[in-house]
């Protein structure tokens, strides 16, 4: 291969990278957002059940709580600039609020 072609892939290659870098960040962000906002309905509706005696369903408290895991993982992997994990991590955050979404 030529110095040329050599150097070419390289740019490719980091381009790619930082592609994977911003997809990863940008539905994290996006999932943090839901997740912030379904954190204060939950906190309301949570709430007015309280005022008569009731709570959560358990199955919504765990998934508040799978959904916090998830996120928090995902935090992690990108910190460490492993982004594929991150962004698995984080379409598994938002299966869970897809989940937490229909059962509201």
């Amino acid at each position: 291969m030529t110095r040329r072609a050599l150097l070419l892939g390289a740019v490719v290659a980091a381009q790619a990278a930082e592609s994977e870098e911003r997809v990863a960040r940008r539905r994290f962000q996006a999932a943090v957002a839901q997740a912030i906002a379904y954190r204060k309905v939950l906190r309301a509706m949570e709430s007015r059940l309280e005022e008569h005696g009731f709570s959560l369903h358990p199955e919504t408290e765990a998934r508040r709580a799978a959904i916090e895991a998830s996120l928090d993982t995902a935090e992690e992997l990108l910190e460490k600039k492993q982004w594929a994990e991150a962004l698995e991590e984080v379409r598994r955050a938002e299966g869970h609020l897809a989940r937490l979404r229909q059962s509201l």
